[in-house]
């Protein structure tokens, strides 16, 4: 089974273009336009990575943030890099 990433974007074209390139990193993909959105998703789902803003994203639980504009090849490698370190030190 695929890890569950959630993307919480305003942006419409930020949020297809995430999922898109997440989804062929073998990721499944679930997209959110603001923080209350993505909060009722949480609510429903298990995500390997939540993340909302930056400030409030550690206390929601997120492990890492990435300001914009990001690489793609840094967001793939850091949530295969938060993976890895949740299954090397489960809790």
């Amino acid at each position: 089974m695929a890890d569950k990433i959630l993307v919480i974007d305003d942006a419409p074209v930020i949020r297809k273009f995430l999922h898109e390139v997440l989804t062929d990193a073998g990721f499944e993909v679930d997209t959110a336009e603001n923080g209350k959105e993505g909060l009722e998703l949480i609510a429903d789902s298990e995500y390997s990575m939540p993340e909302k803003e930056a400030e409030d994203a550690a206390k929601a639980g997120a492990i890492r943030c990435l300001a914009k504009p990001f690489d793609l090849h840094e967001l793939q490698e850091t949530i295969r890099s938060v993976l890895s370190d949740k299954i090397s030190s489960p809790k």
